[in-house]
């Protein structure tokens, strides 16, 4: 009995920090009721239902003897008050299927981090998964649902998810079981091209076939954010790996030369670069979105307008494109940077797991994941600012959409049980 206790008393920081999301998701809410924002949903059940969702996750963890980061679940708990507060703003029919996807992501990151399987076998299937995922992407190119010209959905009926989703944590795997394979023979290389040293061939060739996997996902499903993501996060992982920028430098290559060749020969991805140039030439139509975001960000000042004040009604689809934009309007700069701050939370946690992991297979997969959501929230601030063409892919935990938050709370979820592995391995 006093071990059960003691057990229930465990991670304390964490629990803090959940308690101070639960807080952020009633200011928010009290505040869009207080300027005349109807919910669509009653208050006080949706605050009742997510704190329990923070305790039951909080204390099965704790039961379980998890003895992981304690800071990464309440950032993802931050996060999605935030997105639950900005979804019931944005589009209130979207709070209730929003709220039950966070509530079943928490459910599979609690099982997952406090669990007591081993993720080694992970690797054993790596070839599996590469497989599988390459399968989704074609299935998902000839017969996904087609959405703003993009092929990304697949499903049965109502039950569709973004086979990209899945593909994104499928290249994780992969790669870091490769490297675990593979590292020491990628990283001598025999032979020389020039002032480059290269490894055989049989070495790179299935990471090669992970980039024609990024290129026929740019040419079957117009997927340029979903292309770069893949593509960034495997030349971030090859780059830690072995220490060889001539990876990345070939990577990037190859990259700018599938944008070059789809640039001429697509329509589509010549439409999205030449609206990236020059909005204004195209304000009526295909500019319209991203003119209305830079709008709606530079209206937003240091401080916003304040929550449900705003105007970001004029950005079409908003709420899952360009929710940044919609924060930077209404909480302005210092909200917009909170955003980015929570982010970078989370990867300098999930780097610090990776340095601390025992296995090359963990240190991989914990850095692969971090970097993952890192670069993905990097791609879509960068697209809503008009750094980079605008892309269609989902800022992590904040945006509405099911598949993606299952998804990144599975991410979430191996995080965790990484980082109570590694302690564990350090405690023994």
């Amino acid at each position: 009995m006093n071990g059960v206790l003691s057990r229930i008393g465990g991670r304390p920081f964490e629990l803090r920090l959940l308690m101070l999301a639960l807080v952020i998701f009633i200011v928010g809410e009290e505040t869009l009721a207080g300027v005349g924002n109807q919910p669509a949903t009653s208050v006080l059940p949706a605050i009742v239902v997510l704190g329990l969702v923070f305790l039951v996750a909080h204390f099965w963890l704790a039961l379980n003897g998890a003895l992981g980061d304690e800071v990464l679940l309440p950032a993802a708990a931050v996060l999605t008050a935030i997105s639950l507060a900005v979804v019931e703003r944005l589009h209130p029919s979207s709070f209730l299927p929003q709220f039950i996807w966070v509530v079943l992501g928490f459910a599979l990151a609690a099982a997952i981090a406090g669990s007591r399987f081993e993720l080694w076998w992970l690797s054993r299937y790596k070839y599996t998964f590469a497989a599988a995922g390459f399968a989704l992407l074609v299935i998902t190119a000839l017969f996904g649902r087609q959405v703003n010209g993009a092929r990304l959905w697949i499903g049965v009926g109502p039950l569709q998810f973004q086979s990209t989703e899945v593909m994104k944590l499928v290249l994780v795997i992969f790669v870091a079981g490769y490297l675990e394979e593979k590292r020491d023979l990628l990283t001598l290389g025999e032979h020389r091209w020039g002032p480059l040293r290269l490894p055989p061939l049989q070495y790179v060739g299935p990471l090669g076939v992970m980039w024609l996997a990024s290129l026929l996902s740019l040419l079957w499903q117009r997927d340029l954010g979903g292309t770069l993501l893949l593509l960034g996060v495997a030349l971030a992982m090859l780059y830690a790996g072995t220490g060889r920028a001539s990876y990345v430098v070939g990577g990037l290559a190859l990259f700018l030369l599938n944008v070059v060749l789809t640039y001429h020969f697509f329509g589509y991805v010549r439409a999205r670069v030449d609206v990236w140039i020059d909005p204004w030439a195209y304000a009526r139509d295909q500019g319209y979105q991203i003119i209305q975001a830079l709008y709606a960000v530079s209206s937003g000042g240091i401080f916003g307008a304040g929550l449900g004040q705003g105007m970001p009604g004029y950005i079409p689809e908003v709420y899952t494109d360009f929710v940044y934009a919609a924060i930077a309007e209404e909480l302005g700069l210092l909200g917009a940077l909170a955003i980015l701050v929570l982010f970078l939370i989370v990867v300098f946690r999930g780097l610090r797991i990776a340095l601390r992991c025992p296995g090359p297979f963990e240190q991989m997969l914990a850095l692969g994941l971090a970097c993952l959501l890192g670069l993905q929230c990097l791609v879509i601030v960068a697209g809503n600012l008009e750094v980079i063409p605008l892309t269609g892919i989902t800022l992590p935990f904040v945006s509405y959409g099911g598949s993606s938050m299952v998804i990144n709370f599975i991410i979430l979820g191996i995080l965790l049980r990484l980082s109570s592995l590694a302690e564990a391995a350090r405690s023994a």
